[in-house]
């Protein structure tokens, strides 16, 4: 997996060598990565968290705003309705603004 080296040489020249296994130089190196790995996932585990915190309240808000919706829907129709039973007619562009 990953890239070849090319004919301009290894893909990291200046790579240092690893201490020997056992070393306290080693363990140390290690310790210090196993910090870094949990802050790492840690870190990414928070940001996912957050995103889905977000992803419920904007459902939650699209819900409460498609409600809202249909009731002016239904209101509308019923002060459209109202309007044309006692004999008035709608303004000429009534369609058209409510089309917008």
């Amino acid at each position: 997996p990953g890239r070849k080296p090319s004919a301009a040489g290894p893909l990291r020249p200046n790579r240092k060598k690893q201490p020997p296994k056992g070393t306290e130089e080693y363990v140390d190196k290690r310790v210090r990565n196993n910090l870094a790995v949990r802050k790492s996932r840690d870190k990414a585990k928070k940001k996912q968290q957050e995103t889905e915190q977000r992803v419920h309240e904007l459902s939650t808000e699209n819900e409460n705003l498609q409600k809202k919706l249909d009731l002016l829907t239904k209101e509308l129709n019923v002060l459209k309705s109202l309007f044309i039973n006692v004999g008035a007619s709608l303004p000429t562009k009534f369609d058209e603004i409510m089309s917008r």
